[in-house]
């Protein structure tokens, strides 16, 4: 890892996400890669946070303002997600969602501001923003400052335009507005004989979010990276069969479930009333099978040991677009307690 402007500073435990996703706090989640195949620093930040690190949610248009603030919690780990880069990651605009290896990180919260910091907020704050923006380069000559905000003699400030960034301690203390939350977040940090406070659900899960069974890339995706329309196929079989699952949970009496903040990123849940059980759907096709399984399987042991903590039988399982061609598949997810299915379901 290289050297870091924070590196044996303890205070700066402060990070912004920039984000438009719905399901704020549920976790950080980047790709490995940018488009073109190589790491981008505002998705490598993701394994850097450590454990009790504050991330700040700073809302993209049309919000444009930072609206919670959550607590890390756990390890980085390698996923995979849906992801579409919106111009600057990957360097020839935007580029339409396929699915791609990336790195989590689970987050306890969100907890929610009093009110919303805007962007008109932080424009008023431009010169103590500026402010700290000199007096870092100054302290760390040479050194990459990852800063939250674009600074410019042509424009007002406005955010970076990327995943995550660093945000200096002296930055949220120097705007009104957060330092309230730096007070917050650093009387509640937990100690090894006094937890931090967790955001407790009042139930398991959220109301589920049905997937896009059309979704469609963009035209003008490079189709020499990754064929498109194997990435819409991908992408609608994932869907159908997610859906399809969902709407058997919902005949059988179990209310299908979408994660919640604070919860990992499952594809599908529900409470069958034993135990919460919880999903992991792969398309397949005849030359992906093996490694699309291998990814299922540990994504849903990884989910089912966090969902454990409820106190929770876990019931974990995968739901495939199609019988395994190869039968020694059954015999591994039986041994280790996960059930393998693939429509019809019911």
């Amino acid at each position: 890892m290289p050297d870091r402007w924070w590196d044996g500073l303890p205070a700066e435990r402060y990070w912004v996400v920039i984000t438009d996703r719905d399901d704020l706090g549920v976790d950080l989640a980047a790709p490995q890669l940018n488009e073109d195949g190589k790491p981008y620093w505002s998705y490598d930040l993701v394994r850097e946070v450590a454990e009790g690190d504050i991330v700040l949610h700073y809302m993209a248009r049309p919000n444009n303002a930072m609206t919670h603030w959550s607590r890390a919690s756990g390890q980085p780990y390698a996923d995979s997600l849906i992801w579409g880069a919106h111009g600057q990651a990957s360097g020839r605009g935007p580029v339409a969602p396929y699915e791609r290896p990336a790195w989590r990180r689970a987050l306890d919260g969100p907890y929610p501001f009093e009110s919303p910091v805007t962007m008109d907020d932080f424009r008023a704050s431009e010169a103590s923003i500026r402010e700290v923006f000199d007096r870092l380069r100054e302290d760390h000559p040479g050194q990459a400052l990852y800063f939250p905000f674009q600074l410019s003699s042509s424009r007002p400030v406005r955010a970076f335009q990327g995943y995550m960034a660093k945000m200096p301690r002296g930055l949220t203390l120097a705007i009104p507005a957060l330092a309230a939350i730096v007070e917050e977040a650093e009387a509640t940090a937990p100690t090894p004989t006094t937890p931090a406070p967790r955001v407790e659900p009042t139930e398991f899960g959220a109301e589920y979010r049905a997937s896009d069974e059309e979704v469609q890339t963009r035209p003008q995706r490079d189709p020499h990276s990754v064929d498109p329309n194997l990435v819409d196929r991908a992408l609608r079989s994932h869907a159908r069969i997610q859906n399809a699952l969902a709407s058997a949970m919902a005949d059988a009496g179990h209310e299908p479930r979408s994660p919640r903040p604070g919860e990992p990123s499952f594809d599908l849940a529900w409470d069958d009333g034993d135990a919460i059980c919880v999903a992991e759907i792969k398309s397949m096709t005849g030359t992906n099978e093996e490694k699309q399984l291998r990814l299922a399987l540990g994504q849903v042991l990884r989910y089912g040991h966090l969902l454990a903590a409820t106190g929770r039988p876990i019931r974990k399982i995968i739901a495939c677009e199609h019988e395994p061609a190869d039968g020694t598949w059954r015999n591994l997810c039986e041994s280790l307690g996960v059930e393998l299915i693939w429509p019809p379901f019911g």
